[in-house]
């Protein structure tokens, strides 16, 4: 699903940091790059969450974010 983005700067984060992003909300991550936009993904399994920016503190605030559907 993120081919279209993976020329991005992948930023990985754990999933309770994630569940911050998922709500809206910018997070520090270590080895974020400085500045720009780049590709969240979350865990060892590096699934995509969606697209962030690194806002002026230096912070990944997202932009757009994927929905995943469980189903049943």
């Amino acid at each position: 699903m993120d081919t279209a983005v993976a020329a991005l700067p992948e930023v990985n984060m754990l999933t309770a940091v994630a569940a911050y992003v998922n709500q809206g909300q910018a997070v520090q991550v270590p080895g974020a790059p400085s500045s720009g936009q780049v590709r969240m993904t979350v865990g060892p399994e590096r699934e995509f969450i969606g697209v962030g920016e690194i806002d002026d503190e230096g912070r990944v605030a997202p932009k757009r974010l994927v929905r995943y559907h469980d189903e049943d």
